[in-house]
């Protein structure tokens, strides 16, 4: 009887058009794991809210690193599988897509199915040169599968591949390239530890982006924020900066700064960021009172938190919600970006605003 179902299976896979190879799963997935005589890499940020209310489906980014409308949909139905588990979502890499990409390309242009590399080079090495970090690291491969639907079930269905989408990972990347007759092959990356990351699937990159949450650190200046992903404040000479009911424009609670003459007022947030992405940082303003406007910075950052540049936009001063934005692409040597909404217009400058739904995205 198993003889019978495995032949069966095997002309099954093998119809279809004359010449045309059947999907393929067949590489066993692969996984690694960290360094032990090495250290783990720092987890210096707070939790990104993972609830699921902000997942969005069918998002097409323009810019590199490309995730097109199956890579989403394929993180979309992973992250759902994953949280009918009981376990968190994956966020989308910039390593690992760079990572993912490399090899999908790999894989089309050579005809090589494998996860060495067409050159020799194995699993391990070639993902850490994009994604160097001591911590594991798991990989399935797969060709000839049309869209996201079909290689998820396919891999699902293998409990190797399954073991890894179901794994203890924090990461992935994603790709899908045609080669010259058109068949797909798919490359995921997981990843241990949470790098820079991509907005697909997800509205904001921010943890707390309507400041609903008490996770807020009060007396740190933005010079001084090293903690990622939370929201620091500081005022100085009697301005306030201040998590409150009634500055809100949805939920329960915003952020009001009051900037007076002789201060400032502030609230900080830093991410982990990447060179060659696009970011773009939104928010929702109202201006109180006063005559000034405040103002919204995207700030790149190095490694050692030093400004590279930045780029700022002005809030206004309507009296109703309006978007306040500004969008650049990150430059070299980018390893952070600091998101600041700040009031500080110097003497007889004093204003009052209110901002809500702070957002981040990187495509």
């Amino acid at each position: 009887m198993h003889r019978l179902i495995v032949t069966l299976a095997a002309v099954l896979l093998f119809t279809g058009c004359a010449g045309e190879a059947p999907p393929d799963i067949s590489q066993d997935p692969a996984s690694e794991a960290p360094d032990p005589a090495q250290p783990a890499p720092l987890d210096d940020t707070d939790p990104l809210d993972d609830d699921g209310a902000d997942e969005t489906t069918g998002v097409i980014y323009a810019t590199l690193p490309l995730l097109d409308a199956d890579e989403v949909a394929f993180l979309a139905k992973l992250n759902a599988y994953r949280r009918s588990l009981g376990k968190p979502a994956l966020r989308a890499s910039v390593a690992l897509t760079h990572a993912a990409n490399f090899h999908s390309k790999d894989m089309a242009v050579n005809d090589h199915f494998s996860h060495d590399s067409s050159d020799g080079t194995t699993f391990g090495p070639r993902v850490k040169r994009y994604y160097g970090y001591n911590t594991a690291i798991g990989e399935n491969i797969a060709f000839g599968y049309q869209d996201a639907a079909a290689v998820f079930t396919a891999w699902k269905n293998s409990p190797g591949h399954d073991a890894n989408m179901r794994g203890d990972y924090s990461v992935i990347g994603i790709s899908k390239v045609l080669d010259a007759d058109g068949t797909p092959y798919w490359t995921t990356d997981f990843g241990g530890f949470r790098d820079a990351i991509l907005s697909a699937g997800v509205s904001t990159i921010l943890s707390n982006a309507g400041f609903e949450s008490t996770s807020i650190t009060a007396n740190v200046d933005h010079a001084a924020v090293r903690t990622l992903q939370r929201w620091h404040t500081y005022a100085s000479g009697g301005g306030t900066a201040t998590r409150r009911a009634g500055s809100q424009e949805a939920g329960s609670f915003g952020l009001r700064t009051v900037d007076v003459t002789a201060g400032k007022s502030l609230a900080t947030q830093v991410v982990r960021a990447a060179a060659g992405v696009r970011y773009e940082v939104s928010a929702r303003t109202r201006h109180v009172s006063g005559a000034s406007q405040q103002t919204l910075y995207l700030d790149f950052l190095r490694a050692d938190f030093t400004r590279i540049s930045v780029v700022t936009a002005n809030t206004g001063t309507a009296t109703t919600w309006a978007t306040t934005s500004v969008l650049a692409d990150a430059p070299s040597g980018t390893r952070y970006v600091k998101i600041l909404l700040y009031a500080g217009s110097g003497a007889d400058a004093a204003s009052t605003h209110d901002w809500d739904t702070v957002k981040l995205t990187a495509r």
